[in-house]
């Protein structure tokens, strides 16, 4: 079963073949992600981890088909990246911003049914979105009714996680 956890700094995972752009572990792969090429075969990879780094690519929806291509079918994604509502993000102006739960939906079949005539209208890839999380900063976790909240206050979800599958 091959695993890669992209972009790893110092969080090297067992089972994992580690990735990232220097060399901060003796076992880590280098790989300069930017390059949107992965030194894997066509269908080789079962699972992809990238918690935070994916917001960190120069052009992240390009190193996606780069991705899709190298893993397999049924293949599971999890990309955790920060939320768009999170305004320290938005002090960091070399991150690409907008991760939110739309982000992934243009790669799925339910948007396409509403595109006709143009059976992949943003990309080849297809993926089914197994979950989503928002994970919140600090005490916020402990606020009631978060779900409504985001859509008036900043800063109550840090993050999100997507959890995607690949559908070839």
């Amino acid at each position: 079963m091959t695993r890669l956890n992209l972009g790893c700094g110092y969080d090297i995972r067992e089972g994992y073949i580690n990735i990232d752009k220097w060399k901060t572990h003796e076992t880590v792969m280098e790989v300069n992600l930017d390059l949107n090429i992965l030194p894997f075969k066509t269908d080789d990879v079962e699972e992809i981890l990238m918690l935070h780094i994916f917001e960190h690519l120069k052009e992240p929806m390009e190193f996606l088909k780069e991705m899709y291509r190298v893993s397999k079918n049924g293949a599971k994604w999890i990309i955790e990246v920060p939320y768009v509502t999170n305004t320290y993000q938005g002090t960091l102006t070399h991150l690409t911003k907008g991760f939110n739960e739309n982000t992934f939906t243009r790669y799925t079949k339910n948007i396409r049914k509403y595109n006709v005539g143009q059976k992949k209208y943003y990309s080849d890839i297809d993926l089914e979105i197994l979950k989503i999380e928002l994970i919140p900063i600090g005490y916020q976790k402990y606020l009631p009714f978060k779900g409504i909240l985001k859509h008036f206050l900043n800063n109550i979800y840090a993050n999100i996680r997507y959890e995607l599958m690949v559908i070839k």
